[in-house]
């Protein structure tokens, strides 16, 4: 018996050729207000998507810049390193997720207006 699999390789991936996806997520009442959501006089269903999938990752935004501190201290109240370290970079990571959060909102202003011109 051959161990051998006859079967053909797969064609190569062509990396210009578009890819479709369909994924789930939640938008938070504070990502659909910063989108207007609820704003759409001119009914198009591609402004309708573009603000949900703006809304959607305005929420992974915020989850990111919501992420709590460590304790900088021990029980003894003794500064514990590891942590103050830790927190300089969540901060850091918190300001670039409330940057992110505005440059979302300013994206789907733009693409808006570009789907109704």
């Amino acid at each position: 018996m051959s161990t051998m699999d006859n079967t053909p390789a797969p064609p190569p991936v062509d990396p210009t050729k578009p890819v479709g996806f369909m994924f789930e997520q939640e938008a938070s009442p504070t990502a659909l207000l910063i989108v207007r959501h609820d704003f759409n006089p001119s009914k198009y269903d591609t402004v309708a998507h573009i603000k949900l999938v703006a809304a959607a990752l305005i929420t992974e935004a915020e989850r990111l810049r919501d992420r709590p501190l460590l304790h900088e201290t021990d029980s003894a109240g003794n500064p514990n390193v590891p942590n103050i370290n830790r927190n300089v970079r969540l901060r850091a990571a918190q300001r670039n997720a409330a940057i992110a959060i505005t440059h979302l909102e300013d994206a789907a202003m733009h693409l808006v207006k570009a789907a109704t011109a």
